[in-house]
């Protein structure tokens, strides 16, 4: 995927799935335990709101990172982790 920027803003809604990184376990087609940020060793703890850097496009995905990187205000490289759209339909119900 390549460089993301941590999303700089509420959250659209409340997750159904109880968390974002839940979020991320039930949509995603991979299995990811360690933080996504490429040379980080950590456990992903948590599921964090997320943004292609440069793109035109203002989705908002879900990548599995450790505390150290959801503070973070640079950019994360995070290789080859497909992030996973917010707006999967079961999710949507519930508005913030």
């Amino acid at each position: 995927m390549g460089l993301v920027k941590l999303y700089d803003g509420p959250a659209p809604f409340t997750c159904n799935c109880g968390n974002w990184r839940e979020h991320f376990n039930k949509f995603s087609t991979q299995w990811v335990i360690w933080c996504a940020e490429t040379t980080c060793e950590r456990i992903a703890l948590n599921g964090a709101l997320v943004q292609v850097y440069k793109s035109r496009n203002a989705e908002i995905f879900v990548v599995p990172l450790c505390n150290f990187h959801t503070r973070t205000t640079k950019l994360i490289d995070i290789g080859e982790v497909d992030p996973v759209n917010i707006m999967q339909d079961i999710c949507k119900q519930h508005k913030a």
